[in-house]
């Protein structure tokens, strides 16, 4: 039983998978990181000043705000950290800093915010989109936490470098442990936020956590692998001339929103899971054979003669036949045989109607597969495909009925 748990999860995790790697390139992911990549470019430098504005008035002393904030920018944008606080710096002595300009730079990053809204928004397929009195505010909401917690993020790595400094020997291997597990964590929580704040659903924290996890993960694989390559080729995005630097850095962003993505893919696709097995079921249908370990946890197992249903009971499941046959009567008399490939109580459970037939296991070991009522309808929602063969599936229904009527 253990290991049929194991196996279960390892298919299952297998199916999600492989549908994430499918929906994002549906959802043309690629093309969506490339835009978010050419918004952040211009978000970068007002979202830093306002981080410097508000670190310098945290850590009271200016050098001490600059140098927190290049340090994380070296984690960040390990190759271009110099390059972006020289400009940060010459920006930042130009003007001087109050509130009004505070709430342009502000305002200036929510173009961003607004991106990633969408892009959450297009992956988890939500119908209504937001009007601009809710949608403007939760972007600057969104802004403003993000600073708050990239400056809780250099605060914690300020008072880190004194404990360092004050107790070296003593605290060497919690030391090191922080130094090691910081970044990572900093950027979970970065990535649990943009969930919270953008999943239009009521998402389970466990399925955010998964994404962050993975997108968080591979972020880490990608940024050595990144810098080592641009340092054994020094040349690449030479034809830029003066611009590489930029055309460098838009690479980076371009690729860290690649994974951050498909992070995303996948927390919308745990989430629909069920729905999407339902949608496979019903469009390339399944024999008891090959049937998946991950769908073990809907068979449900009948004999000969047992009832699944009765009429006038309410219809909350859609039945799928994987092995054996079922028989559907009305007033007690026989009015088809569902073998396996076939689905019933489909109409009841659309119509949020009572059912309109008895249904009852004809043969020992029957099994059937019950899909719930919320998957049908999230599959049939974000499939529109599947509205038009399961119209055709009741009209051959029909056609069957009909002939049965004009036969009697």
């Amino acid at each position: 039983m253990f290991l049929m748990s194991w196996r279960q999860r390892l298919h299952g995790w297998g199916f999600v998978l492989r549908e994430t790697a499918a929906s994002f390139g549906r959802n043309r992911g690629f093309g969506k990181a490339a835009m978010l990549a050419y918004y952040s470019f211009f978000a970068l430098f007002p979202f830093l000043l306002l981080l410097l504005f508000v670190l310098g008035r945290v850590l009271v002393a200016s050098r001490g705000a600059a140098d927190a904030l290049e340090r994380m920018a070296e984690q960040t944008f390990p190759l271009f950290a110099q390059t972006i606080m020289r400009e940060v710096h010459a920006l930042s002595a130009q003007r001087t800093w109050g509130l009004v300009s505070l709430g342009i730079l502000v305002w200036a990053v929510t173009p961003m915010s607004a991106a990633l809204r969408q892009t959450f928004r297009d992956i988890f397929k939500a119908e209504r989109p937001l009007p601009f009195w809710v949608a403007k505010p939760l972007d600057v909401g969104v802004v403003l936490a993000l600073a708050a917690l990239m400056v809780a993020v250099v605060v914690s790595e300020v008072t880190f470098s004194v404990v360092r400094a004050e107790w070296p020997e003593r605290l060497s291997f919690l030391l090191r442990w922080v130094d090691r597990v910081g970044p990572f964590a900093a950027t979970m929580a970065f990535l649990l936020l943009l969930h919270l704040a953008f999943d239009p659903l009521r998402m389970a924290f466990v399925h955010r956590l998964a994404g962050s996890v993975v997108s968080a993960g591979l972020l880490a694989v990608i940024s050595p692998v990144f810098t080592t390559v641009v340092r054994f080729n020094p040349n690449y995005g030479f034809a830029f001339g003066s611009l590489k630097a930029v055309f460098l850095l838009l690479v980076w962003v371009y690729y860290a929103f690649v994974v951050i993505l498909i992070g995303v893919e996948l927390a919308a696709n745990l989430h629909r899971r069920d729905a999407l097995m339902v949608r496979n079921l019903l469009r390339n249908g399944i024999s008891g054979a090959k049937l998946p370990a991950h769908l073990a946890r809907f068979l449900t197992e009948w004999s000969a003669g047992q009832l699944i249903f009765k009429e006038g009971d309410p219809g909350t499941e859609l039945y799928y036949v994987v092995v054996g046959s079922v028989n559907l009567s009305r007033g007690g008399q026989l009015i088809r045989v569902m073998k396996p490939g076939e689905y019933f109580g489909e109409m009841a459970m659309l119509l949020d109607e009572r059912r309109t037939a008895t249904a009852t296991a004809a043969e020992d070991g029957t099994q059937l597969l019950a899909l719930s009522a919320s998957s049908l309808r999230t599959a049939l929602k974000e499939n529109p495909d599947m509205v038009l063969l399961l119209l055709r599936e009741m009209a051959e229904r029909l056609k069957a009925a009909d002939q049965m009527i004009a036969a009697v």
